[in-house]
């Protein structure tokens, strides 16, 4: 009787080990698959987030151009509304024809931490001389000069379109102001999110633009004006905005 207790508890305590030892197998399954989980389900969100949102506004983009030579067939004075889509950090630029450069000058609105600014946009290669070019910079380099007030932007990825007609924006001073009076466009013009800021930690003055722009396009004698919601038309001065009027201000040239 004694030797058969022996073997009955010998057999129970190896069942109790094996049990056991699914157990802790299960647990550590479960345990692994759960971290797992977390590691790795943000950074799978955060890749199709991001090539969701690049696609989004570079579809955004064609259909602007699409928007664009739709109206150059209208007649004078059609009007057309377009929500404009812009990730960050990019920018939307045009480039005069014969330009190689659009400079953008910025009026700072503080007196200790920042001061006064200029930053260019390089004209992609793909753009067509003695035509203006729109486009799209996607993905962008820096040179930042370390005594001087300026900076350039040049792309690293950008998809443009020539145009024989010409676009004015009335003013570039789009977005919420951070210790920033205006922005003021020559030889072209940008509407950049998060462009500026990133540039430099030297950068305090720039606009935060939203990711959605509202603008109205006008078909004019020789060339379609477009105007950001926070235009003012004034009569006999059409698209004279808060921040200037078309052809606006600022110094010309390059740096």
């Amino acid at each position: 009787m004694k030797v058969e207790d022996g073997y009955l508890n010998n057999f129970f305590l190896i069942f109790l080990k094996m049990k056991i030892n699914k157990k802790a197998i299960m647990i550590k399954f479960l345990v692994t698959l759960l971290l797992a989980i977390i590691i790795f389900a943000p950074a799978c969100m955060f890749a199709s987030k991001f090539f969701q949102l690049s696609g989004q506004a570079k579809d955004n983009f064609v259909d602007f151009v699409n928007e664009i030579k739709g109206i150059e067939k209208t007649q004078l004075g059609e009007r057309k509304n377009f929500i404009l889509i812009i990730d960050k950090p990019t920018a939307l630029v045009y480039f005069e024809p014969n330009k190689n450069q659009v400079r953008v000058d910025v009026d700072a609105n503080c007196v200790i931490t920042c001061s006064d600014y200029h930053f260019v946009f390089e004209k992609p290669g793909q753009c067509e001389e003695d035509k203006g070019c729109l486009c799209l910079f996607r993905e962008v380099e820096y040179d930042v000069p370390l005594t001087e007030n300026w900076f350039s932007v040049k792309p690293v990825s950008a998809i443009c379109e020539s145009f024989d007609i010409n676009l004015k924006l009335n003013d570039c001073s789009i977005g919420v102001p951070e210790d920033v009076n205006s922005y003021s466009c020559s030889d072209g013009f940008a509407i950049e999110r998060h462009v500026a800021d990133e540039a430099s930690w030297r950068v305090d003055a720039f606009f935060k633009a939203p990711r959605r722009i509202s603008l109205t396009l006008e078909k004019r004698p020789h060339q379609i004006n477009i105007y950001s919601n926070n235009a003012v038309e004034i009569p006999d001065e059409p698209f004279e905005g808060e921040g200037g009027s078309f052809g606006g201000g600022g110094a010309g040239g390059t740096h």
